[in-house]
């Protein structure tokens, strides 16, 4: 007798560690990608999509404050595209089980958490730049460089840069903004608005160091349109002048990915300069704040 108690004892404790086992996952936010079609580039959107444990759907929002089980921000499908028109916040997802269990949040939209991070650290406009290789934050001094950062914002923000190139590679910059890819060719992208005055490091005081952006152009000081390049060193000739640059901001953010870019390799120039044979693209960029 007492064995068969000491049986069903047993058997208790099994039945009891297996309905441990089968208890219910939490929903969990394993990843938030984000992507852009020609489509959307053409009308400045963004889909996010949310890959997740345990859901049953999803909510995507701006702001931090975590949404209850009734939120009517929840929804099946757990795509979610955005508008990438003006300054923008970044965007927080959640996703719920069958019970109702909302999970922890996990951040997403068209720059990542340490981008953003980056920004909110600034006291000046930023823009964030997604490129094949990598995304890479910028500050624009707006108040000392007015006209050249008015007219790089009016290109962010018409959505121009999408699909363009880094198509001039130097060991001291990468130069980009100005053409794109067409069958495995470079080609101009036709510019949207006029070419602006020079303004000169000397006038502005802020100058063509290490990481700092600047304004491409032709032997016309006054010529500037579409195209910028990223200073990989501190190129000071470059702020005389007689030979000026408009310097606007400077990178914040993605030192690694400017240097990856300067490192492709392609066709050598007799200026020294490199075309890539695979460039890196610009997916989008977009104003911050």
């Amino acid at each position: 007798m007492n064995k068969f108690i000491a049986l069903l004892v047993l058997f208790a404790a099994g039945c009891g560690g297996s309905a441990s086992n089968d208890a219910p996952s939490l929903p969990t936010v394993t990843e938030v990608t984000a992507s852009q079609t020609s489509y959307q580039a053409a009308n400045r959107q963004l889909t996010l999509v949310a890959a997740a444990n345990a859901a049953s759907s999803y909510c995507f929002k701006t702001g931090t404050q975590a949404p209850l089980a009734s939120d009517p921000c929840f929804q099946n499908s757990k795509e979610k595209t955005i508008d990438l028109t003006g300054s923008l916040t970044a965007y927080h997802v959640w996703v719920k089980n069958a019970s109702g269990t909302v999970s922890a949040t996990s951040q997403s939209g068209p720059c990542s958490a340490a981008g953003f991070a980056a920004s909110d650290k600034s006291l000046l406009p930023t823009v964030c730049i997604n490129t094949s290789l990598g995304e890479m934050v910028l500050e624009l001094e707006a108040d000392k460089v007015p006209n050249t950062v008015v007219n790089f914002l009016k290109y962010v923000n018409a959505g121009f840069y999408s699909g363009t190139v880094f198509h001039r590679l130097g060991s001291n910059f990468v130069q980009g903004g100005g053409g794109q890819l067409v069958n495995h060719q470079l080609v101009s992208k036709t510019t949207l608005y006029s070419p602006i005055a020079m303004e000169k490091p000397s006038s502005t005081g802020v100058y063509n160091s290490i990481y700092s952006i600047s304004m491409a152009r032709t032997s016309d000081q006054n010529s500037a349109t579409s195209g910028f390049f990223i200073n990989l060193d501190n190129n000071s000739s470059w702020n005389a002048d007689a030979n000026p640059y408009a310097a606007f901001g400077r990178l914040i953010s993605g030192y690694s990915v400017a240097s990856a870019i300067s490192k492709l390799t392609g066709t050598v120039g007799t200026d020294g300069t490199v075309t890539p044979d695979q460039a890196a693209v610009v997916l989008w960029a977009v104003q911050l704040k």
